[in-house]
């Protein structure tokens, strides 16, 4: 694409101070051709990780997922009830508190009234991870249910020195059964990880800093919801440090909290940005689709054989009770014995990637909404 083709798109903003994140007005979803869908995705990845667009009410769930394949391939939600996903469009998973029948018909996610905002990247445990997600807003209330986004990039290259000395060389566990404990405090609805989805899933480790698979810029991975421990800290160490990043790296000028609007569509990226649910007025209806694409992981998927036998005995077995418990207790115990930066160097454990590659504790206050 040429530079006249790549400024035909509509001109952007910033919504925050730091440069991270874009809007955009005036971007026709349906009638975009595969040129300007190209150029839209390289100004997403350029924006830091999170492009937003106003205007789209009208868009068909076709014309939607067709624009969202410009992103990555998109997954299919097997590991969602199938009641929550759109009929007919099963990459459309219905995220909100519809019900019918005395059921939910779509996934209902509590975001904590608290003071502590669960921020997060979407199936860290996962290798390859998601790359991002699309949500497309239907339905809102007037007020609540932002969605708080902040971008680890941006504040990856202002870390202070202090924080960085603290950072560097760790690895991070990342397991769905520690999400999934953290998850059903406040979602007693949600229905426990069987036997099956464990052993899918069991814990990775992450570096707390890498680079981003196509950007080659460095990021922060610490969506501290996931991370059962931390290489060479206590368990009372690990929060700590994780609570002192993630202050740092949510404050205003990293982060947004988007007042969303019907025709609303936010595209983020699960390597660069984190974010976060909102609570709202559970009487009002919400409703939005979200839309899960593949993309490169910094994380390498052939790890070195010992690397491949302690992630199986990290892994939380069974249904869960006291042997998922202990299996845990285990890969805390070995992930502090590795020590700072002992890990092997491979992947996203903070060297930049090659051309190769690229191929293929407690928040601040919340800042007021961000509503355009």
């Amino acid at each position: 694409m040429t530079r006249r083709q790549e400024g035909s798109l509509p001109v952007g903003k910033p919504v925050t101070a730091s440069g991270f994140g874009t809007l955009i007005r005036g971007f026709d979803l349906g009638a975009a051709d595969d040129e300007a869908l190209a150029a839209l995705r390289r100004r997403w990845l350029a924006s830091g990780g999170l492009l937003i667009l106003r205007g789209a009410e009208s868009v068909c769930p076709r014309d939607f997922l067709r624009f969202c394949e410009a992103f990555g391939a998109l997954e299919k939600n097997e590991k969602y009830d199938p009641d929550y996903l759109l009929p007919g469009y099963p990459e459309i998973l219905r995220l909100g508190n519809l019900r019918r029948g005395g059921r939910y018909r779509s996934l209902f996610v509590r975001a904590d009234r608290g003071a502590r905002i669960q921020w997060h990247t979407d199936d860290s445990f996962r290798c390859p991870q998601p790359a991002g997600s699309i949500f497309l807003c239907r339905v809102h209330p007037e007020e609540g249910g932002g969605t708080w986004y902040a971008g680890m990039a941006h504040a990856a290259a202002a870390l202070p020195r202090e924080l960085r000395r603290r950072t560097a060389g760790r690895h991070a566990v990342h397991s769905y059964s520690f999400l999934d404990t953290e998850l059903r405090k406040t979602n007693p609805h949600r229905r426990p990880l069987s036997r099956e989805v464990r052993r899918r899933h069991p814990p990775v480790v992450r570096p707390l800093l890498s680079h981003h698979p196509e950007t080659g810029r460095e990021v922060l991975c610490i969506p501290d919801c996931h991370i059962a421990a931390v290489s060479g800290l206590s368990p009372d160490a690990t929060r700590e440090l994780l609570r002192d990043l993630v202050a740092y790296a949510t404050q205003p000028q990293f982060s947004v909290n988007w007042a969303w609007q019907p025709g609303d569509v936010a595209v983020w990226d699960n390597r660069s940005a984190m974010h976060a649910g909102s609570p709202f007025d559970e009487t009002e209806a919400r409703l939005l689709y979200r839309v899960t694409f593949a993309g490169p992981d910094s994380l390498l998927q052939d790890p070195p054989t010992r690397f491949q036998s302690w992630r199986q005995r990290l892994s939380c077995g069974g249904s869960g009770g006291a042997s998922g418990t202990r299996s845990l207790a285990h890969g805390r115990r070995r992930v502090r014995s590795l020590g700072r930066g002992s890990l092997p160097d491979r992947g996203g454990s903070g060297r930049r990637p090659t051309p190769s590659d690229r191929r293929g504790p407690a928040p601040h206050p919340p800042h007021p909404r961000r509503r355009a």
